[in-house]
This record gives structure tokens, sequence and C-alpha cells, in this order.
């Protein structure tokens, strides 16, 4: 009896295995689409240049990169024609030549130029403002333009001057000081790729002016108060009011003080007729002039006069409008023509409003008081007076 081999069936059946799973492969391979480029004749594209590029599956392609700058791509594969591709040249820091490389497939790469150069325009700033007229030392000066943000410093006639604002379309500086009436060249220094410190000159030219010197010394809210306020004695060359302990060291300097009445009026005070209102002023506890023992002759020397001025009086009138509109920049003879000098030592009844002229004769100097506020306390202490103070130079 002849035997049967068990390996002979098993190996047919592998053999059937084997070219089953071979057919099946070959049957169902996945062909992974290429992409190709033309080849790119052109060695130099300037920034912002649009390029056309040729080839197959090109729809495929998910980026184009310049050196390392990505350029912006429609990423909608689907709406992407297969055998063209536009893409702008983006915008590097500087010209160089760089490798022009395409992506696809996700990771795939082709490098289509090896050194392609891509020439980064020179930014220039241009002015459209053209200088004229005068501005004062201090003024804003402000320019409009473009590209004006790479400039880096202003000259005025080869002086620096500081950039007060500056974005692409606007620039502003001061105007320097000067001394006297100066024609002004502007020039602007910026830097590019065409190099460093390149300038534009600004056309036209500027007359700048000095700052006229004040001839007045102008004091805002100035608080004044009676005894016993720490404030009482007012100095117009510093608008500084004094308290009784700080009168005798600059009793020379004092116009007035302000003393409250036995009957709670608010009044000012020649300082020569003080004899008697002096001592209600203490410092430590003592009494001016009396108790303390020194001498307050200098200040008690000191001769000023006020004349309230009169809202019907139609000159006096034209005064008190000049000072409420801030228009006091200087004192003249002219500033008081028709009106009757001050005379009286101890004006009072001030009301809110009210404009007071001052003249101290030891000093021989003007001043002029308007009235911006008025407190009646209860007590002595409490009693002010808010002043807006214009005196001589």
């Amino acid at each position: 009896m002849k035997k049967h081999s068990l390996y002979t069936p098993l190996l047919a059946a592998m053999c059937c295995l084997m070219w089953a799973l071979t057919g099946c492969s070959r049957d169902n391979d996945i062909v992974i689409p290429q992409a190709s480029v033309d080849r790119v004749n052109i060695n130099s594209v300037t920034v912002g240049d649009e390029m056309v590029f040729t080839g197959t599956n090109m729809h495929l392609i998910t980026k184009m990169t310049f050196g390392t700058v990505e350029a912006e791509m429609n990423v909608n594969l689907g709406s992407r024609d297969r055998n063209m591709l536009k893409v702008i040249v983006p915008a590097l820091e500087a010209t160089a030549n760089v490798q022009l490389t395409a992506t696809y497939n996700t990771n795939k790469k082709l490098v289509i130029c090896q050194e392609l150069e891509v020439i980064v325009p020179p930014v220039i700033p241009t002015v459209s403002t053209q200088l004229s007229g005068e501005v004062m030392s201090g003024d804003v000066v402000e320019l409009q333009g473009a590209n004006l943000q790479i400039i880096k410093s202003i000259k005025v006639n080869s002086q620096a001057v500081d950039i007060r604002t500056k974005n692409a379309t606007g620039l502003s500086f001061i105007a320097p000081e000067v001394t006297t009436s100066t024609a002004a060249t502007v020039i602007l220094v910026y830097d590019n790729s065409l190099g460093a410190d390149q300038t534009l000159t600004i056309s036209g030219q500027l007359t700048i002016k000095p700052v006229p010197v004040a001839k007045v010394y102008e004091w805002n809210d100035v608080i004044i108060g009676g005894q016993a306020t720490e404030f009482s004695f007012f100095d117009g060359t510093t608008g500084q009011a004094y308290s009784a302990c700080a009168l005798f060291a600059n009793q020379s300097n004092i116009d007035f003080l302000m003393n409250v009445s036995s009957a709670g009026e608010n009044q000012f005070y020649d300082p020569s007729n003080t004899g008697n209102v002096l001592k209600n002023q203490k410092c430590d506890g003592k009494a001016l002039g009396t108790a303390d023992g020194k001498d307050y002759s200098v200040f008690q020397d000191t001769s000023t006069k006020f004349l309230i001025l009169s809202a019907t009086d139609e000159v006096q009138a034209a005064l008190i409008n000049k000072v409420k509109n801030k228009e006091i920049t200087e004192f003249t003879e002219a500033l008081f023509d028709g009106i009757t000098a001050p005379a009286s030592r101890t004006p009072k009844n001030f009301e809110v409003g009210d404009v007071v002229w001052y003249y101290n004769a030891t000093k021989q100097k003007n001043g002029l008081i308007e009235i911006k506020g008025v407190t009646a306390g209860t007590t002595v202490q409490e009693n002010t007076i808010k002043m807006h103070v214009y005196f001589e130079k």
C-alpha cells in the first residue's frame, strides 16, 4: 500500500495562497501623483513681482519658499490650476540670493531655482508738506508724507531736534529755541538699503521766532488768608503768601497782607498802615512787633495803595476785561490811562470777579488782581481769598 505524504497538499495550499496575495496587491496599487515645475529662466526678481510657474499637478503645491520666507498662496487646492501657479514675491529684509523651493504632498520638495536674486527696493521717504510761515520756539511742527516711519532723526539748521510723533504718513517735531528770528532748513535723516544716514531736505523754509521774554509775573489761584492762617503776607515777585513766622526774613519783599476785621470783613492792608494790625499776626504764640521784640520797620516802610476797579466805568471796565481775558503782557502807562491812581490803604468787601489795581510805591511796581474766590468763615482762620495776580517785572 502506497503512503501519501502530508507535505504535498500543504505545500500546494501555501503556493496558492501566496499567488492569491500577490495577485491582490498588484490589482490595488495606490499611485501617488507627483508635482513637477518647469525650468525657470529668471535670475532676478523684485519684491512684489508676480511669478508664473508651469508644470504638472501644480495644484498639489502647498508652499513656495524664497529662502526662508514663504509666499502667500491660495490654500484651496481644489480650486487651483493643475498646470499653472501664480505667486507674488514676498518681502525680504534685504536684497539677497535665495533658493526657491516648492513643497507638495506635505513634505516633498522641489528645488526650482538654486540661486534667485530677490531685490528689495529701497524705502524712500517723501514729504508732501512745504514749509512756510512762522512758528515760535517750542511750537509743534507737523509734516505729512509717506514712508516716514524710517526717519531716525531730524535736523533744523544742523541742530538735532527731538521727534515728537512718527508713523508712516506723519511726523512732528518741536521747534528749537532761538534767540533771534531764524530762517530754518529742515533735514530728515534715515537708513535704507542704499545705506545709512540718507538725507531728505524738506522743501520750503520755516521762520522760527524766539519766545517773547515775559514782562510780567503771573500767578494763578494764589490763596491768601487772614491772621492765623499761615499765609497772610503776599509777595508779587514770587507769587508766594508767607506765614507770620516767615515775615521777618522776607519783609522787604512783601507787597501787602490780608487781615480780617472785627466785623469779619476780608481786607487787604498797606504795610505802612499796619501799626495796630500787625500785632494780630502771631508766631509761636507771640504777636509780631510787640511781644517778639523784632524790628519790622522795613516791612512797615513799604507803601502800597489799592483801587477796586469799577465795571460801570467804561475805561476801568476795559482794563477789567483785559485782566479776565489774560491779555496783560506788560505794564505800561497806557494801560492805566484815564484811571485815577490807587489811593485806598485797606480795600474790603471783595466779590468774586472783582479786579483790583495795586501799586507798591516802594518797589515802584504795579499789580493787578482778579478775585477768583472769597471765603468768609465763622472764625478768622477760615477767611481766605483766591487770586489771579499779575505783577510788574
